[in-house]
């Protein structure tokens, strides 16, 4: 337990290293002990401090793209409705490999619409957290976005959990499961924006106050790149805008 100033001045002591980069343990446990120290943002915000990139990039194409890929799936396909109450139903009278082209192009799109969003934002969250922080800032903010980016397919609107509780409402849902409902597509959501503000005071050494900015920022640039890409692709593949 260390006081906050003494944190930013050594992030490296303030926390043991991620599971995931640990060779103590296997690479499951490494690998879910990692995502569930999210749930932990404070206490876990000074290991993404380092030099190591090697192990992020892998931790995020095991986390990150398969979540990106399932994500796209329910609101993207063109030949199976899904819901409510977990219904599918086949739109048309398409084959398998139609099936599985549409499946695979819904998937595709939404690899594409996260890359790009969470390019951006990222691009802009390692900016900002180099131009305020100390030393090693750029640095470990990318190792943060590398860990904790696969919060990011499954909040909000567009969400994976949006998608699948859309498809397991039943026709008319009550008030209150919608607003359980919308609680829980905007968790992940919450819990990332806490995570960024954490590692850009804990491990990149931003001050409290500017730390806002860096967290927030590149939030609004997320939501309006997402909102902006779905918007062009699906005009021009013919998918509703969000």
């Amino acid at each position: 337990m260390l006081c906050e100033p003494c944190v930013r001045a050594d992030p490296a002591a303030a926390a043991p290293p991620l599971p995931w980069e640990s060779t103590d343990t296997g690479w499951f446990r490494g690998l879910s002990d990692t995502a569930f120290g999210a749930l932990l943002p404070n206490r876990t915000a000074p290991a993404f401090f380092g030099e190591a990139l090697k192990p992020g990039i892998r931790f995020a194409l095991l986390t990150l793209l398969p979540l990106l890929v399932m994500r796209g799936i329910i609101p993207f396909t063109r030949t199976i409705r899904f819901g409510p109450s977990f219904q599918t139903q086949l739109l048309g009278s398409p084959d398998s490999l139609a099936i599985a082209l549409d499946v695979m192009a819904a998937a595709g799109l939404s690899i594409l619409v996260g890359v790009i969003s969470i390019g951006v934002a990222g691009a802009a969250y390692v900016s900002l957290s180099a131009a305020y922080g100390a030393e090693g800032a750029r640095r470990a903010a990318l190792r943060f976005m590398l860990y904790r980016g696969w919060l990011l397919p499954l909040a909000g609107e567009t969400g994976l959990f949006s998608a699948l509780i859309s498809w397991g409402l039943p026709l008319e849902p009550s008030g209150g499961a919608l607003s359980l409902a919308f609680l829980v597509a905007m968790a992940p959501l919450l819990l990332y924006f806490i995570a960024s503000r954490a590692a850009a005071r804990l491990a990149s050494g931003v001050a409290a106050l500017p730390s806002f900015a860096v967290a927030v920022i590149p939030f609004v640039i997320l939501a309006l790149v997402e909102v902006a890409a779905l918007t062009l692709l699906g005009s021009y593949i013919d998918i509703p805008a969000p």
